[in-house]
């Protein structure tokens, strides 16, 4: 793993959230909701519906899955979704971490800390590394001030974790709807993840 921020100031937006998840009870009639927080107007949609049907199938296996892993502390936070005046609000659960977004911060470290995962801090991921055939096979990240950068080969694939960009003002100008806005948050979430994804012909919707 590779992360931005120093060890002795690592910061996470996990850290300042609730802990909790979201799981659907039920993917099919959980896709009324879920298409509806999407919808701008009639069938006109941001996000298509195989996108909203991927996130309900594997969202509907989020308990299972920390529960699988070992150690989860969980507790039922609500029994529907947030938005009750949207269709189908009732086809959802609501899951928290013992000790709130601390506690889901706790909870993931340990599970690297468990698997003896090597995570080198103040290394910014800089660029994507890709063959000829695009292929993506790394990542080039840099080793803290003044450092030389260093190249990464990936064994099986590279991982992508964007955070946001709600601290760079100029993504913010080009693809949030207000402006000005203004987050709490860590200030490390400044698009990074986003402009090498899109450097190799992502696009933002």
């Amino acid at each position: 793993l590779v992360e931005k921020q120093p060890q002795n100031g690592h910061c996470t937006n996990t850290q300042m959230s609730g802990g909790v998840f979201l799981s659907p009870t039920d993917v099919e009639n959980s896709m009324g909701y879920v298409e509806a927080l999407y919808r701008v107007e009639g069938d006109m949609a941001w996000t298509d519906r195989a996108t909203l049907q991927a996130w309900a199938e594997y969202s509907h296996q989020n308990k299972a899955w920390v529960e699988g892993l070992g150690g989860a502390h969980l507790k039922l936070y609500s029994s529907a979704a947030e938005h009750r005046e949207l269709p189908d609000w009732d086809c959802f659960e609501q899951w928290q971490f013992a000790g709130s977004g601390l506690g889901l911060h706790r909870f993931l470290t340990s599970q690297v800390s468990r698997r003896g995962i090597r995570v080198r801090f103040n290394a910014r991921a800089q660029k994507l590394l890709t063959n000829i055939n695009g292929e993506v096979l790394g990542v080039r990240v840099g080793t803290g001030e003044g450092g030389e950068p260093i190249d990464i080969r990936a064994h099986r694939a590279v991982i992508l974790t964007t955070g946001g960009f709600e601290f760079d003002e100029t993504m913010k100008l080009n693809y949030l709807k207000v402006y000005p806005t203004h987050f709490y948050g860590t200030p490390a979430n400044t698009g990074d993840g986003h402009r090498m994804a899109m450097e190799l012909g992502a696009d933002l919707w």
